[in-house]
């Protein structure tokens, strides 16, 4: 009976891990979201906390409170973006159980916070690499290979 259980709940773990298209496809797509939100949070922070800024000095003492509680609450949300990755890792780390569950989300997560580690997803030095086997001819850089 256990040995039924402890292979349902591998077979279990391979269905979300991060060898599993479906699972990586999700994860890119996380990604994703992860680095627009990377650019767009801070430009838009900065837009709007001049604009409140503004509004504060310009208003009476009323508004101005107001105004000043609207861009501190906009600079915690900031700061809770930005912070997005590091409680993540954080609660990865905290997973208790076996090593093999460990590294899967360990894998996971790395893909989560940069997209160019996702399985199947080729970085710029692994194209370089490609590159530079073409035997004999010339590569991106100009320079001539010659493989044995």
């Amino acid at each position: 009976m256990l040995l039924k259980t402890y292979i349902f709940a591998k077979d279990g773990l391979e269905a979300f891990s991060c060898t599993n298209e479906n699972v990586v496809k999700v994860l890119k797509f996380i990604a994703i979201l992860f680095n627009i939100a990377k650019i767009l949070v801070p430009i838009i922070l900065i837009v709007t906390g001049v604009i409140s800024l503004a509004k504060a000095v310009v208003s009476d003492e009323r508004d101005f409170s107001k105004e000043i509680t609207s861009l501190v609450i906009k600079l915690f949300v900031g700061l809770f973006v930005f912070l997005l990755p590091t409680i993540l890792l954080a609660f990865i780390d905290l997973i208790d159980g076996s090593e093999d569950v460990r590294s899967e989300f360990a894998k996971c997560s790395e893909c989560i916070l940069d997209y160019s580690r996702c399985p199947g997803v080729s970085s710029n030095n692994s194209n370089k690499n490609n590159s530079t086997k073409n035997n004999g001819k010339k590569n991106d850089n100009s320079t001539t290979t010659i493989n044995p």
